[in-house]
C-alpha cells in the first residue's frame, strides 16, 4: 500500500485542525500533544508502536512531517490525517451531523475503506462518483455514482469490489450486477462518441475545457442518486481538476449535498464501486462499437493501436463516420 500523501497547505483554523486530528487519532490509540516551534507535535502510541506528526503553521499554510517506523498504525494515521488535512476536502453546503459510532474500515493493501468516516458531516451514508473513458480515443465517456451506507460498503468490500484499475475486464463485468444489487441507489451516464463530440464542441464554443464536461457528468449522476436517496447529504469525488471548480459545480447542481474531493478517491469503497460501474458500461459500449465495426475488438487507450484502428475505420466507413467511434479532439485524429 502506498501511504496517503498529505498536502502541504490547509486553510482550516490551525487550532481547530489540531483538535480534529487529535479526535481522529484517538480512534487508533493514545494521543499526546505538545508545543514545538511554530506548531504542534502529535504523538500517537498503540502498545509498542509510536507515530509522530509535526504540524507547522507557517505563512504559506500548514506543513506536516511524519516520524516513526513504518507500521500499520502509521498507515492508518496517514489515511485519517489525509481526510482532515486535504485542502480539497471543502464544504459546499449542508448542515453538520453527528458522526456514526460504527466500525471504521481502514485502507489496507489495496482494499477500499470509508474515507469520509472522520469528516464532521459523516452520518454513515454517502455517495461516490467516478468516470471511465476520458483517456480512451475510441469509445464513450461514462460517469457513474452510487449511494451506500456502512452495511452496503462492508458487503461490497467483502464481495471483492476494488478500484477498477486493479481488476480485469472480466471481473469488472461480473461485479457490476453485484454492485447494483448491494447499493442503495446508482446512476450511470454514457456519452457515446457522437454525442460526446457534439457536447464537447458546445463546451469549446463557450471557451470551456474537457474538465468542465467531466465535472458536469459527475454532477449529473450524483444529482440523480441524491434525488433517489434524499437522506444522503454527503458525496466524494475523485479529484481530476482544481478542487474549487468541482465544488463550485456541485454547489450549483446539488446545493443540499456536502461535497468532498481528493486524489485517489477510489480508495473509498463508494468511489471504487462507481469506478467499476462506469468501466463496465464503457466495456459494453466498446463491444457494441466493435460489433458495428465488424471487428472482434477495438483497442482501448490513446496509443498507436487506437490510432491505427481509427485509420482502418476511416478507410472502411469514411472519415466523416469517425465521430461515431472516436473522440475527435484527441491528438490521434491529426495523425490519420
Amino acid at each position: 500500500m502506498r501511504p496517503c500523501r498529505l498536502p502541504k497547505r490547509c486553510d482550516m483554523d490551525f487550532e481547530k485542525l489540531v483538535d480534529r486530528l487529535v479526535q481522529a487519532f484517538s480512534s487508533l490509540g493514545a494521543v499526546r500533544v505538545r508545543s514545538i516551534n511554530y506548531g504542534k507535535q502529535l504523538v500517537l502510541t498503540e502498545n509498542t508502536k509510536k507515530v509522530t506528526l509535526n504540524i507547522y503553521n507557517g505563512k504559506k499554510g500548514v506543513k506536516t512531517i511524519w516520524g516513526g517506523a513504518a507500521s500499520d498504525l502509521k498507515e492508518k494515521a496517514e489515511a485519517l490525517a489525509a481526510a482532515v488535512l486535504d485542502p480539497s476536502f471543502s464544504t459546499v453546503s449542508a448542515p453538520a451531523v453527528p458522526a456514526s459510532s460504527t466500525t471504521v474500515h481502514p485502507i489496507r493493501k489495496g482494499i477500499p475503506g470509508f474515507l469520509l468516516r472522520e469528516v464532521p458531516e459523516y452520518d454513515g451514508i454517502w455517495m461516490g462518483s467516478d468516470e471511465s473513458g476520458k483517456g480512451d480515443y475510441i469509445g464513450p465517456l461514462v460517469a457513474a455514482a452510487v449511494c451506500i451506507d456502512e452495511r452496503c460498503g462492508a458487503a461490497l468490500i467483502k464481495g471483492g469490489v476494488r478500484d477498477c484499475k486493479n481488476l480485469s475486464d472480466a471481473r469488472i463485468s461480473s461485479l457490476a450486477p453485484f454492485i447494483r444489487e448491494h447499493v442503495l441507489a446508482c446512476s450511470v451516464k454514457t456519452l457515446l462518441p457522437e454525442e460526446y463530440n457534439a457536447v464537447y464542441a458546445q463546451y469549446r464554443v463557450r471557451g470551456e475545457s474537457l474538465n468542465a464536461l467531466l465535472v458536469q457528468a459527475h454532477a449529473d449522476v450524483l444529482s440523480e442518486v441524491g434525488r433517489r436517496i434524499p437522506a444522503c447529504r454527503l458525496a466524494l469525488i475523485d479529484q481530476f481538476m482544481r478542487a474549487d471548480g468541482i465544488l463550485r459545480k456541485m454547489g450549483e447542481t446539488c446545493p443540499n449535498v456536502t461535497t468532498y474531493c481528493r486524489p485517489r478517491a477510489e480508495e473509498d469503497i463508494a468511489v471504487a464501486a462507481a469506478s467499476v460501474l462506469a468501466r463496465a458500461c464503457f466495456l459494453r459500449a466498446m463491444e457494441q462499437l466493435a460489433a458495428e465495426a465488424g471487428v472482434p475488438a477495438l483497442p482501448k487507450g490513446g496509443g498507436s493501436a487506437a490510432t491505427d484502428a481509427a485509420a482502418r475505420l476511416a478507410a472502411r466507413f469514411g472519415r466523416d463516420k469517425l465521430a461515431h467511434f472516436v473522440k475527435l479532439h484527441f491528438a490521434n485524429t491529426k495523425s490519420l
